[in-house]
């Protein structure tokens, strides 16, 4: 096992919980790809937490990312950040479909 589990729904079904991955045990805990054809312009809206931390090489674990169409449009590896503290992000799309890709 490589400590991965599965995505499945949270506690009434308004979030995806991911598992959990020691560092280094994959160079991605989770990617999830949506295509989502938006009719009009909207907007997506998300919390989440994470754990970024530096390893004595220097390599840094715990990058969460946002590519919208394969453009980066959220590149979180901020060190000082409180693991348990949730944060927020949003951004205004345009209409068409787009692929929606998070990477932890």
């Amino acid at each position: 096992s490589n400590g991965c589990q599965n995505c499945h729904p949270g506690p009434g079904g308004n979030t995806l919980v991911c598992g959990d991955s020691s560092a280094r045990d994959t160079s991605v805990a989770f990617e999830m790809t949506f295509r989502i054809y938006f009719v009009k312009k909207g907007r997506i809206e998300f919390t989440y937490k994470k754990d970024s931390v530096r390893e004595r090489d220097g390599w840094v674990s715990g990058i969460f990312s946002l590519f919208v169409d394969d453009i980066s449009v959220l590149d979180d590896n901020n060190l000082l950040d409180d693991p348990l503290e949730w944060k927020k992000f949003g951004m205004d799309v345009y209409p068409g479909m787009k692929e929606i890709s998070f990477v932890y």
